[in-house]
């Protein structure tokens, strides 16, 4: 087959084969280092596509076991039981459902479904000093499961990044509209303190000063405004110490 212009709608399976045999023999016929240069690129183009694989799947099974003990903490969440739910990336194709159009076939994390039929999205994000996380990283000889910061009372820190996080979702124009825009009838979102904010953020314990502490503070902090979203929730989610309070 010629580069000139062809209707695709004429094309035959045999011109497909000779298409094919024609790329063949074009590469058999190049230079022996541009071959080289050509499968390092397409090396590369593979490892890439695997990495992003393997992030999508870890990102999954994370906000799975958040969600999933979340709901086994506070059943009572929407105001009645949760009849089904899926993370975002499995809730259309486990359905056999048509997806959004992007970016809304990733938004929000969650969606489930409620006993009375009520169709609810949860978005979730983690309480992160990504300050503290960068500086504990730089560190050669820092042993990541120690905090990389001195002990201190936790409303100084981290209570100020719990703020500037919830003021900066709220306020996430990404989740304007999004349940009219997908078909869902609430959008919460769900803040939670996990492992990895406990292996690199200043600890929390305190005397007097706790996760309920925390939430109440965070409480305060939205003022009955929660923005784009129709409640909030913070979620303590280490093993054996799984705490969850409604902030808004």
């Amino acid at each position: 087959m010629s580069s000139k212009t062809f209707d695709l709608t004429k094309m035959t399976v045999e011109d497909l084969f000779r298409a094919k045999k024609e790329r063949r023999q074009r590469l058999a016929n190049l230079p022996f280092q541009e071959k080289i240069e050509i499968v390092k690129k397409l090396q590369a183009v593979a490892r890439t596509i695997r990495a992003s694989r393997r992030k999508v799947r870890r990102t999954m099974t994370n906000e799975k076991n958040v969600f999933a003990s979340f709901l086994e903490v506070l059943r009572d969440f929407a105001g009645e039981p949760v009849k089904e739910w899926d993370v975002v990336e499995e809730w259309y194709v486990n359905r056999a459902l048509t997806p959004p159009a992007v970016p809304y076939d990733k938004r929000p994390d969650v969606i489930c479904v409620t006993s009375s039929g009520r169709k609810i999205g949860v978005e979730l994000k983690s309480w992160l000093n990504e300050e503290q996380i960068a500086e504990a990283r730089s560190r050669p000889d820092h042993q990541w499961v120690q905090s990389p910061t001195p002990v201190g009372f936790y409303g100084d820190e981290m209570l100020e990044t719990l703020s500037k996080s919830l003021v900066a979702h709220t306020g996430d124009a990404r989740y304007k509209d999004l349940g009219k825009l997908i078909g869902l009838d609430e959008v919460y979102l769900l803040v939670h303190y996990d492992f990895k904010s406990f292996a690199y953020n200043t600890p929390f314990d305190a005397p007097g000063f706790g996760f309920k502490e925390a939430a109440e503070s965070a409480s305060r902090v939205l003022g009955g405004d929660g923005g784009y979203f129709d409640r909030i929730f913070l979620f303590h989610f280490l093993w054996g110490e799984e705490k969850a309070y409604r902030i808004l």
